[in-house]
């Protein structure tokens, strides 16, 4: 009795063999590029995160510097009135006390009781 195969063409059906070993191989090429991709995410995401804050760090150097350029330009102001302590442009002082000291005084602050 010959044993005929009942597909003339034996090569039409795969055999379970491979197409395991190519599901597998598939299968962790997916994941590997699913992980790879979500890396590259998270990367620029913090990438992205810390280029705000420097840019927010920035901001907030540049708007202090504004504040204390306007503080260090601005007229004698008042720090604690009841203390008599005043805040003077360094300018300013500079001139009082080079006119105090051309005057023969010390340039220092009267002395106060304590």
């Amino acid at each position: 009795m010959d044993h005929e195969h009942p597909n003339p063409n034996p090569h039409d059906d795969p055999s379970a063999g491979p197409l395991f070993y190519v599901t597998i191989i598939s299968t962790i090429l997916f994941v590997a590029t699913v992980f790879a991709i979500a890396a590259l995410y998270f990367q620029v995401e913090i990438g992205e995160t810390n280029r705000q804050q420097y840019q927010t760090a920035i901001g907030t150097a540049e708007s202090n510097r504004a504040n204390q350029e306007v503080i260090l330009n601005t007229g004698p102001l008042w720090t604690d009135k009841a203390a008599g302590t005043v805040q003077v442009p360094i300018e300013t002082a500079k001139q009082v006390v080079a006119r105090e000291l051309a005057g023969g005084g010390t340039g220092l602050p009267p002395a106060t009781g304590g």
